[in-house]
């Protein structure tokens, strides 16, 4: 039937075959690849049963090579349906296999049984002609169901083919059409070659070969089955970003799915030409980065060079979806507005709270300080100690407030000086001994004699860390007292130190469970045992934060109902090697010296002017700088000041900035728009002392900042700071000046002549007998008492000339006839 010629084709095919699944398996196939490999191996096998039938002698191995092709056939049409589903990524439906599996089941067992039915092949013969044997039989109905079921098949696999094929780039559909022949091939050798050889017609091994090349070019040349690369190609053509190859002529080298969506004036551009001469293109072009819109939607678009051996090849151009982005981002920001109002508003208030506050108490903590300097009974002295101890507690709390906000806001910084640590020791031991003497306790200081004296650091940060640790063991301690140790490490960096100082107290101390929570903020701790001490539970807190931000740190260690130590690391400059020595000396000269004032400067020459429209407030000011015996205006408000600068040259002015009218900034804006006072130093005066409240005032042009409730000490260093140098006396100059002023007040105060005649003046107005002592007292010795029992008293041991009283009084008098009263009226 066949002649020699085919039959050496054909085992040359399937030699060829064989080779390829060989040559496909030394690759290391994946699952997808092996299913390649397992494609060369059955259509090795179909071709080796179809080569049976061609040389079959008898009609039993006829049949039988048959049987074996009927078999590779169904297998083939798994395989060729796994093959494409697998590389176009596409899952089969689960009643397709089904029907598959059903179908080939039925083909498989109608071959191997059809010698008892004729639904395959029917009356199966042969022949000798010659030298060849030929095979005779007619075709079964089920044997054309089985075409029909290969030619559904092809049409199904073209689909699902043609289907992805659309949806890929250009460089992806010359794989798939390697694919797409292969396929086709295949289902054509199967349908048409089988129905052929029906005929006498062997066409097998025309279709095998084409079809085993296609699927062997796909796999290695291609990578069709490589399930990596696979993956590689879905990432590129699914990718969220759009992703556009350019060569350097501007033609579209490749463009995955999403870049045709972003960018469909790049990817259908009509040439490379028109497209490099659009503006936008340009641009991006030139500058590597650039955005465009798409309807609602914005775009990112980086661009790279593709150059080999410093030759420009193509463009790499990536566009990124900004949308959701920029809509987050707006969001973010509305959020952000929110916050910041919210912080605002916080600032806000804390600074309305802060002016509230701290204004009275600049009346109460002032007054009390000249009641203190003035005062000479010690009882009232003691009243008023109590009255500055609880001013100074109220005044640590809203500092200790504003602290936490400037903390939490990053507004907060350490400002590196040169100090002496010994005068920071000295102010410490001074704020806090009284204290402890008040308690009981006592307050014991061991400092290293060989620590350097002169250091470089925040000093006003390192004397709040430590008095918030000692008035803190102060507070918790009811019997026995603190130790202060004080002592230093050198570090490895040149002139640097660790300061390390230990506050050990007998107090209540703290529980084992309770330790965690004790640098928490607004933490307090063992309530029902503590309830009546007071604080916020802020100062450990920022004592802790302060030192994290000196590059230092806070430990702790206790016993509940034996005591607590608190140990102090602050990293320290070193100004001066100079040891501090013996401190407990220096210490007692110091307070020896506590409780008597002593002005820190007499300059009767220097004058200043301080603006505020509270009249208590300039009470305050004048009364802590009496003895400094500087001359000082005062004005209640903006345009009075600028009257006052307009008539006279002043050293200093001090600017309140919470005013009616004109505030302290607009006063100020004032001043210097006039040039009034150009080199004159404008100080402002306020009770705002939140965030950033000092840095704005200077940013507005002041030259300093001091802050409400105002301390003499500060108040007059300050002064002294800005007054020029020839303004403030030396000590010996101030002593002298002294003297003469009180020879002086005490020459005004002698009387040149005593009066003769003496009077009693009775009325219950305090101000009224006040009116009366200043118009009689140089011509009368008087007395002056609010009621009549008094006045009575007084007569009765000492007489008077004469005796005043109200009209009403007098009648009240007459009326009674006592013997005293006989007495007044004579």
């Amino acid at each position: 039937m066949y002649n020699h010629i085919y039959i050496a084709f054909h085992l040359l095919t399937l030699v060829a075959v064989f080779l390829l699944a060989i040559m496909a398996a030394r690759f290391k196939p994946s699952r997808s690849q092996m299913g390649c490999v397992l494609f060369f191996g059955i259509l090795f096998a179909l071709l080796g049963g179809y080569g049976f039938e061609l040389t079959a002698k008898s009609v039993d191995v006829y049949k039988v090579a048959v049987q074996i092709e009927i078999f590779t056939l169904c297998a083939l049409a798994i395989i060729l349906m796994r093959l494409v589903s697998d590389y176009c990524n596409r899952k089969i439906p689960t009643w397709i296999y089904i029907a598959q599996s059903i179908i080939s089941t039925v083909t498989i067992v109608l071959a191997f049984t059809m010698d008892s039915h004729e639904l395959y092949l029917k009356h199966v013969t042969g022949e000798w002609s010659g030298n060849t044997w030929n095979s005779l039989h007619e075709t079964g109905m089920w044997l054309y169901a089985q075409y029909i079921d290969f030619f559904i098949l092809l049409i199904y696999c073209v689909f699902t083919a043609l289907r992805h094929w659309k949806e890929e780039s250009d460089a992806a559909r010359k794989r798939i059409a390697l694919l797409l022949i292969a396929i086709t091939l295949t289902a054509l050798m199967v349908s048409v070659g089988g129905a052929a050889s029906r005929f006498g017609v062997g066409i097998y091994a025309f279709f095998a070969l084409p079809a085993a090349l296609c699927v062997f070019s796909s796999f290695k040349r291609f990578n069709t089955f490589n399930s990596v690369q696979t993956t590689i190609d879905n990432i590129v053509n699914y990718s969220s970003e759009g992703l556009i190859v350019l060569s350097r002529e501007g033609d579209v080298l490749f463009a995955n799915k999403k870049a045709e969506e972003m960018a469909p004036f790049i990817c259908n551009a009509p040439s490379g030409k028109e497209l490099l001469e659009q503006v936008t293109i340009k641009e991006l072009l030139e500058n590597h980065m650039g955005y465009i819109n798409q309807d609602s939607d914005t775009y990112e678009v980086r661009v790279d060079e593709i150059v080999e051996y410093g030759v420009l090849q193509a463009y790499q151009i990536r566009i990124i979806d900004m949308t959701e982005m920029y809509s987050y981002m707006d969001k973010l920001s509305l959020m952000t507005e929110k916050a910041n109002a919210a912080n605002e508003a916080k600032s806000s208030f804390l600074a309305n709270m802060s002016h509230e506050i701290r204004t009275p108490l600049n009346a109460i903590i002032g007054m009390d300080e000249m009641i203190i300097r003035e005062a000479k009974n010690e009882r009232v002295i003691k009243y008023a100690r109590d009255i500055q101890s609880a001013g100074n507690t109220l005044l640590a709390i809203i500092n200790d407030i504003l602290d936490l906000s400037k903390i939490e806001s990053g507004k907060l910084e350490i400002v590196p000086v040169k100090y002496d640590f010994g005068s920071v020791l000295n102010d410490v031991v001074n704020m806090t001994n009284r204290k402890a003497k008040v308690k009981g306790l006592y307050l014991n200081l061991e400092v290293d004699p060989e620590l350097p004296y002169m250091l470089i650091g925040d000093e006003i940060r390192v004397r709040q860390v430590m008095l918030n640790i000692i008035n803190n063991s102060i507070k918790y301690t009811q019997h026995g007292g603190i130790v202060v140790s004080v002592r230093f490490k050198r570090r490895e960096e040149p002139r640097q130190l660790e300061l390390i100082i230990a506050v050990k107290d007998t107090g209540i101390g703290i529980k084992k469970e309770d330790m965690g929570k004790l640098f928490k903020t607004f933490q307090r701790l063992d309530m029902v045992k503590n309830r009546n001490i007071e604080g916020t539970g802020l100062g450990l807190t920022i004592t802790k934060q302060l030192a994290t931000m000196m590059d230092g740190s806070v430990e702790a260690e206790s016993e509940y109902g034996v005591g607590s130590t608190f140990t102090l690391h602050l990293m320290q400059g070193i100004e001066d090697e100079t040891p501090i020595g013996d401190f407990t000396e220096r210490l007692n000269i110091s307070q020896s010296k506590m409780g008597v004032y002593t002005p820190k400067l007499v300059a009767p020459e220097a004058k200043i002017l301080v603006v505020d429209d509270n009249d208590v407030n300039l009470q305050v000011i004048t009364g802590l700088l009496m003895y400094t015996e500087i001359q000082i205006d005062v004005a209640s408000s903006g345009k009075e000041g600028i009257e006052n600068i307009k008539k006279k040259k002043y050293d200093i002015i001090f600017l309140d900035q919470m005013m009616p009218e004109m505030d302290g900034i607009e006063t100020l804006e004032t001043i210097k728009n006039e040039h009034l006072a150009d080199d004159v130093p404008v100080i402002v005066l306020t009770a705002d002392a939140v965030v950033g409240a000092k840095e704005r005032y200077l940013s507005h042009g002041f030259n300093d900042y001091l802050s409400k409730p105002v301390e003499g000490d500060k108040l007059e260093q300050m002064i002294r700071d800005y007054l020029p140098a020839d303004r403030v006396l030396s000590e010996e100059e101030a002593e002298e000046y002294r003297r003469k002023r009180e020879t002086e007040k005490a020459e005004q105060e002698e009387p040149a002549e005593a009066p003769e005649e003496s009077i009693v003046v009775i009325d219950s107005s305090p101000e009224t007998l006040k009116k009366h002592k200043d118009r009689l007292k140089k011509h009368y010795a008087g007395t002056y008492v609010k009621d009549m029992e008094k006045a009575k008293l007084y007569l009765q041991k000492h007489g008077a000339d004469y005796v005043l009283m109200p009209a009403a009084l007098a009648f009240e008098e007459a009326a009674g006839g006592t013997e005293t009263s006989r007495e007044m009226k004579e």
